[in-house]
């Protein structure tokens, strides 16, 4: 980032010799990299206590509320460091064409496969910096490149429209929303409500939008149906003036037609449904951008699940699918269902509760027991305060499964780690650290 923006700043002090260029914002002198930005934040430390360290770290300069002469370190000083950075990256995001990728669940991977198919021409989200200030680094890293994509997260209302504010996304994708993160919501239909605003935002700034065919299920999205591309399995969709239509068949192949496919056949690598309709969603941006269908069929087979969002590790002997990162209902399913299409024989499933479901929370969980109800061969651990309901469905539906119980990660370890049969499977919210149990663990 060039640092000229920096002068166009009101009321601002420069204090050394301020550099041409930084690599980026960045508000933690442990991970801080030489080149850096350091932001000196004051939300829960004082973040000027560690320009210093930020100095000793490689920090290129630092945007500071007050000055500290002791340190050969330039320093900005503005009124509000925070206000400051998001006014330095709306002006340097114009620089870009911004794809922004929201929803409940899928960001990630759909992000990682944009971020795959776009090569160097693209700068993505870094690990999980999906929040408002994780988009302001984002935004502030971007560098020669074309595009950028950026994953937004919200779980609060009045988010949305400040991911908005920084955004402004020129394509809008979004994921999968189910009911999760709903403990600041008054509602499910709330937080659709705040949902949809990233989509109304990019169409009326002329802007592209891709939602998934669920969508439409929802009467806020509904309206804007014409105007964006729908991306799903149903034959309703050639009703649509925009679309993408997904079929998977045996052979992990997908087949995708629609405005910008003319039933093109894609080798997937190995990859659940639910994965693979992330994948149909970031061929239909691609196409967009002008990427053609070689270059994509190239470039997806380099695809591979993230750190503990469905990867498979090998522990004691055991293959273990590990997918610890988040989970809500429609992601387990989606998880569930392809490792039991994967793995036969013996198995044992480690499932960590689902949590910020809000009220919804009792009747998901005891939905889940469900999927259990007619399993041989299986031994399943149930851990977390929200499974006691799941545990207890389950039991009484099915009184010779076995199944056990524990409110949290370490005390269900030791047991489970002498029970442990066949293949793993692994999933939960990310409270439970469920791949803590598989410290030892290697990647295959």
């Amino acid at each position: 980032m060039k640092t000229i923006i920096f002068r166009q700043l009101p009321d601002v002090f420069f204090y050394g010799d301020f550099p041409d260029e930084i690599n980026g914002f960045w508000n933690d002198t442990r991970t801080l990299r030489p080149g850096d930005c350091f932001l000196a934040l004051t939300a829960r430390r004082d973040g000027h206590e560690f320009l210093a360290d930020a100095q000793q770290n490689g920090a290129r300069c630092a945007i500071v509320s007050r000055v500290n002469k002791n340190l050969s370190l330039p320093q900005l000083r503005v009124a509000n460091v925070l206000e400051a950075a998001k006014i330095i990256v709306k002006k340097y995001r114009k620089n870009y064409i911004i794809i922004s990728v929201s929803g409940s669940y899928g960001k990630t991977s759909t992000k990682d496969m944009l971020q795959l198919l776009f090569g160097e021409n693209a700068y993505a989200t870094e690990e999980n910096l999906n929040n408002e200030f994780g988009v302001i680094l984002s935004l502030s890293r971007m560098k020669s490149e074309q595009f950028g994509i950026i994953e937004g997260g919200i779980d609060r209302p009045g988010e949305m429209d400040r991911l908005i504010d920084l955004l402004q996304p020129d394509i809008s994708v979004t994921t999968e929303i189910a009911p999760v993160h709903l403990s600041n919501f008054k509602n499910f239909d709330q937080l659709i409500y705040e949902k949809v605003k990233i989509l109304q935002d990019t169409l009326a700034r002329n802007g592209h939008g891709v939602i998934p065919e669920h969508c439409l299920t929802h009467a806020a999205f509904r309206p804007f149906a014409d105007r964006c591309t729908i991306v799903g399995r149903g034959n309703r969709l050639v009703q649509c003036p925009h679309f993408t239509q997904f079929r998977l068949t045996k052979n992990s192949t997908i087949i995708l037609r629609g405005e910008y496919f003319q039933s093109t056949a894609f080798l997937l690598p190995e990859m659940s449904s639910g994965q693979a309709e992330n994948f149909a969603k970031a061929a239909t941006v691609a196409k967009l951008a002008g990427i053609d269908d070689d270059a994509i069929q190239r470039k997806i087979l380099q695809w591979r699940p993230g750190k503990m969002r469905g990867e498979t590790i090998f522990f004691r002997g055991h293959a273990v699918y590990l997918d610890a990162y988040n989970a809500n209902p429609a992601a387990m399913d989606d998880a569930l269902r392809h490792f039991d299409k994967k793995y036969s024989g013996e198995k044992t499933y480690i499932l960590g509760g689902m949590q910020e479901l809000g009220p919804l929370s009792k009747i998901c969980h005891e939905k889940l027991a469900e999927y259990f109800f007619d399993k041989k061969n299986a031994t399943i651990f149930a851990i977390g305060k929200e499974m006691e309901i799941f545990f207890e469905r389950l039991r009484r539906a099915n009184p010779a499964v076995k199944i056990f119980y524990f409110e949290d990660t370490e005390t269900a370890k030791k047991p489970l780690l002498k029970a442990i049969r066949g293949t793993i499977f692994a999933k939960g919210s990310r409270a439970y650290h469920l791949e803590e149990i598989f410290s030892n663990g290697n990647i295959i």
